[in-house]
Parts: C-alpha cells; sequence; structure tokens
C-alpha cells in the first residue's frame, strides 16, 4: 500500500517540477501549488502528506485527472490518513525542539513523554500500525538515557511550562528531592555571601530561620504558582540560578561562526582578540 500510495504522488510531485503546464493545471484545480518533500528539511514528507490528507477528495481527483494519473482510491487516502495520526507527534516534536522558541535543555524529556503517550494512545490502525510501533520502539532505544536523566528532569522541572506536572509520581518525588537539595546548597552560598557583605548581627542569628524551611518554600511557592512565562523565574531567586545552571547550552563552533561570520573573516585579524565593547557590537548586529 505504501508503495502504491508514495508511487503516485512521487509523479504528481514530479510533474509540478518539470511542466509549467502541469503547475498550471494543479494550481487551477487547488487554488495553489503542491508542497514538496524537501531533503533537507526533516518534517516535509509528513507537511506534503498533511496537505494531501486534508484537501477535498474532489479537489485531489480533479487534479489527478487534469494530468490523466490515476487517482488515489479510498483504501490510499485511508493510509495516508493513518500515516498523518502515526507521523504526527514525532513531527509536532521535532518543531519544538528545533524551534526558537524552547531552546532550553528542560523542554527535551517533557516532549519525549509527550511524545510516548501519544504514540501509545493511538487506536488501532489498519496500515500504518507496524510505522507507529516502529516509531515507539525506536524513540525508547535512542533515548532511554535522557529518558531517565535526572539532571534533564531537574532542568524541566524549574522551567515554567513544565515543572513536575508532566511526571510519574515515581519521578516526581525523586526530582522533588533533588530540587530541594540544589535549593537548599544554595541557600547556603546566600547566605555566606549575604554575610560576608553585611557582617554578622547578634539579632540576625536569634531570629534565622532553619534554611531548609526557607528553601522548601520557594520550592512549595514556585510548584504551587500558575504562571508559565519565563519572567515568572524573576520572583523565585534560587529557582533562577538552577534554571540558567541547567538550561543554558553551550554553543558548538557552527553557530558561533555564524554569529561572527562576514564572508571569509572567520579567521582573519579582525576577529582576534574582541573586546567586551566589539563582541556587543558583532551580537547586536545580527
Amino acid at each position: 500500500m505504501a508503495r502504491t500510495v508514495f508511487s503516485k504522488l512521487k509523479t504528481l510531485w514530479r510533474k509540478q517540477g518539470q511542466s509549467v503546464q502541469a503547475a498550471e493545471a494543479i494550481k487551477a484545480a487547488l487554488g495553489r501549488q503542491l508542497p514538496v518533500p524537501n531533503a533537507t528539511r526533516w518534517n516535509s514528507l509528513f507537511n506534503t502528506m498533511k496537505y494531501v490528507n486534508e484537501v477535498p477528495k474532489g479537489r485531489m481527483d480533479a487534479t489527478f485527472d487534469a494530468l490523466s494519473l490515476p487517482r488515489l482510491q479510498h483504501e490510499e487516502s485511508l493510509f495516508i490518513d493513518e500515516y498523518c495520526k502515526a507521523m504526527y507527534a514525532v513531527a509536532k516534536a521535532l518543531n519544538i525542539l528545533q524551534g526558537e522558541q524552547y531552546m532550553y535543555m528542560g523542554v527535551l524529556q517533557p516532549t519525549l513523554h509527550s511524545l510516548l503517550r501519544y504514540q501509545q494512545s493511538l487506536p488501532p490502525l489498519k496500515y500504518c500500525t507496524p510505522l507507529a510501533s516502529s516509531l515507539q520502539d525506536a524513540v525508547k532505544k535512542r533515548f532511554s538515557g535522557v529518558l531517565e536523566d535526572a539532571d534533564l528532569a531537574l532542568a524541566a522541572a524549574v522551567h515554567p511550562k513544565f515543572k513536575l506536572s508532566w511526571m510519574t509520581e515515581a519521578l516526581k518525588a525523586a526530582t522533588l528531592r533533588l530540587l530541594e537539595e540544589e535549593c537548599r546548597a544554595l541557600e547556603a552560598i546566600f547566605n555566606e555571601n549575604a554575610a560576608a557583605s553585611e557582617g554578622t548581627d547578634e539579632d540576625d542569628v536569634f531570629f534565622q530561620l532553619p534554611q531548609s524551611s526557607l528553601s522548601c518554600s520557594e520550592v512549595q511557592q514556585w510548584l504551587s504558582d500558575p504562571g508559565t512565562d519565563i519572567s515568572e523565574l524573576a520572583k523565585y531567586p534560587k529557582i533562577k540560578k538552577i534554571f540558567i545552571q541547567r538550561n543554558t547550552g553551550i554553543p558548538s563552533s557552527e553557530p558561533a561562526e555564524r554569529l561572527f561570520s562576514k564572508g571569509r573573516d572567520i579567521f582573519s585579524i579582525k576577529r582576534g582578540k574582541l573586546s567586551d565593547e566589539n563582541f556587543e557590537k558583532q551580537l547586536i548586529k545580527v
């Protein structure tokens, strides 16, 4: 079934790219040209299949008829619909992870868990059950270590969009303990810095609350806060500190080169020994 469907669609895509008359006929039938898969875009095949699935059957039939090509049969249309259902969560996860809005390590685990939950909730499929099962097994195998990584779970716990709501009870308890430990460690550092800068007053020592109570209080306030925007972190200094530590990635050489390159100037003397002022100018230029 898959070979037959993709053979028909590839013929349609090829005719659109090779013939002006065919492209005009497709545009006349659909109101626009067909999106075509691109080897350099991960989700391009899914997006093209999704478009074909959403176009009314009458319009698709008219498109095939205009080019004297065999139409998609009912079973073939059903296969396309099942393909889109099986691939939806994978395509959505890729869009999230490669997008600019969620460029944080704390997004990775919730995204993978949501992907697996979606795959497990799929109803029985007539044609694409092997595809859906293979995707689920492949994600578990490839990301087994990532799915169990405590640091990544902590990174998600301090992200205001996720916190602990997406976790299983066992993972939630373990991550909460780790978060409280991190906050207690930071509380000690904050107190040391405050004592060093302001000195110690006898009354302050007398009225000082236990550090664990202060740290746990901030954690509980954080978890009960309904806000989901990154700006919410400003209200929780220790949580914000952990967020920066766990969610700030180290850039590879490629984006660094893209940031500072001007033609072949990457390794020239123009880019050597950048001062803070010049660094800011380069950053703002981009």
